[in-house]
Order: C-alpha cells, then sequence, then structure tokens
C-alpha cells in the first residue's frame, strides 16, 4: 500500500512582534526589520517609544509605520546642519484577524484641524493611536496635541493654540475591534474624572 500522503501543518505565526532600531547622528529616517512578516498591513497596528539624551523635540520625537510586510519605517525632523542627537527606538506590532487600522498623515494646520478617514469606524469599537514629529527646539504646546475621535469618519487634531504648529507632522492610527468598549471624553489636566463604567478583568 502506498505511504499516506504528509500532510503539511499550518505555520503558527505571533501576534506580536517587537524590536529595537536606533538612528545615529546622522539620519531622520529609519528602516527597522519585522521577522517574521506580517500577513496583512490593514490590520496590524503599530506602537513604538522613542528615547534620547536631548530635550529637543527634533530629535527625541518620532513617528513610526508600517512600511510594506517586513519593516517598520520611523522618521524624526533631526537638527539643523546635520547636528543630530542619536535615538533608541523600542517598537511592537499587532495584528490581528479581528483588527482593522486606519492610518492617516499629514500636515499641522489651522487648528482645530479635521482629518478624514478614507473608510468609516465604529467608534464604539474603536481607540486612536497618535504620534507627532516637530522642528521646534523647545518642547512646548504645539508638542502636546491631542487626536480626538469625533465620529465614525473624522479625528480632530488640536493643541489648544490658536495658530502655529511649528512645522509638526502627525501620523494617526485608528484601530477598530469588534467587541472592544472604548469609554472617550475630554478633561481638563489635574481634574479626576468619574462616573466612568467598571473595567471588566476579562477586557
Amino acid at each position: 500500500a502506498a505511504p499516506p500522503a504528509r500532510r503539511r501543518l499550518p505555520r503558527i505565526l505571533p501576534a506580536v512582534r517587537r524590536g529595537n532600531c536606533a538612528f545615529t547622528t546622522i539620519n531622520n529616517t529609519l528602516d527597522c526589520n519585522v521577522s517574521p512578516n506580517q500577513v496583512n498591513e490593514t490590520r496590524t497596528a503599530v506602537f513604538a517609544q522613542i528615547s534620547t539624551n536631548s530635550a529637543d523635540p527634533d530629535f527625541a520625537l518620532g513617528s513610526c509605520q508600517l512600511n510594506g510586510d517586513n519593516r517598520v519605517r520611523c522618521r524624526r525632523e533631526g537638527g539643523f546642519n546635520g547636528l543630530n542627537n542619536g535615538a533608541n527606538v523600542h517598537w511592537q506590532t499587532l495584528e490581528l484577524p479581528a483588527l482593522a487600522v486606519r492610518q492617516v498623515n499629514g500636515n499641522c494646520n489651522n487648528l482645530p484641524q479635521t482629518i478624514n478617514l478614507v473608510q468609516a469606524v465604529v467608534p464604539a469599537n474603536s481607540f486612536v493611536l497618535k504620534q507627532l514629529t516637530s522642528t521646534g527646539t523647545n518642547y512646548g504646546d504645539q508638542e502636546l496635541g491631542t487626536a480626538e475621535l469625533r465620529n465614525a469618519t473624522q479625528v480632530v487634531w488640536d493643541t489648544g493654540l490658536s495658530s502655529g504648529c511649528n512645522g509638526s507632522q502627525w501620523d494617526i492610527q485608528v484601530v477598530e475591534l469588534s467587541g472592544l468598549s472604548v469609554v472617550r471624553g475630554v478633561a481638563d489636566a489635574g481634574v479626576p474624572v468619574t462616573g466612568l463604567p467598571a473595567a471588566g478583568p476579562n477586557r
């Protein structure tokens, strides 16, 4: 009798990939390798943290997003005349079949600024991730913007300033997951927020 046919076992991929990479003193664009490759970029969210020994926003603030299925591309504005500080990046990606990620980026202007999503989301199941780059040399109001999901197709970027963004650029991800329960609102700094629903241990 013929031997039984071999069955190919499915490849099991991690939901979370992570890694570290670093800006040198001469570069403001950085590609970080992702392994194994992402399967679906539209179902992948990117989380990134940047550390540096400089307090200047043009060195310390950066934005990271997927650029293809095998790399996270990070950028920052950097200093003038090529005088930069190095910076370390720790990135993570989360890919789930039920996740839907809407990504949009642009220049800060005309505050408050309304940003339109290409595809609608369900606000009750969605949260916002925001990143910012800036050409400023002092960390101030223009670097402290908020990105608020106002409805199914619009995010509003605001800093509380009536004008000026100091050459900043934003990158926004709206992450939607069916079954997620998101509560949002606006509060003054230093004022306790009360009346929130209790968090469930399984959510």
